[in-house]
């Protein structure tokens, strides 16, 4: 899955300079958080849905190597996971 590839520290796609989830972050469960109780919801020109949400809790550090709460989770137009990850843009 691209998400544990590109965000999550010794993954394949993995930089230094990526937003990094902390080990242990059950996506499942960010997904779900940012379907319910998103703080913010916005279509994309392409039809993809992006929210940010608020995980109540430090979930990993953003691009600027911040600790935060926040993060994005993009679906397709058709519902199934794009993308997430820590912090938002």
């Amino acid at each position: 899955m691209h998400v544990a590839r590109r965000h999550y520290a010794g993954g394949a796609e993995w930089t230094k300079d990526d937003s990094t989830c902390d080990p242990g972050v059950d996506l499942d469960d960010m997904i779900e958080i940012a379907q319910d109780h998103p703080s913010r919801c916005s279509e994309q020109s392409d039809g993809r849905l992006r929210r940010v949400a608020d995980a109540g809790r430090i979930i990993g550090v953003d691009t600027g190597g911040l600790p935060t709460k926040l993060f994005t989770v993009v679906t397709e137009s058709n519902g199934t996971l794009a993308t997430m990850y820590p912090g938002w843009d």
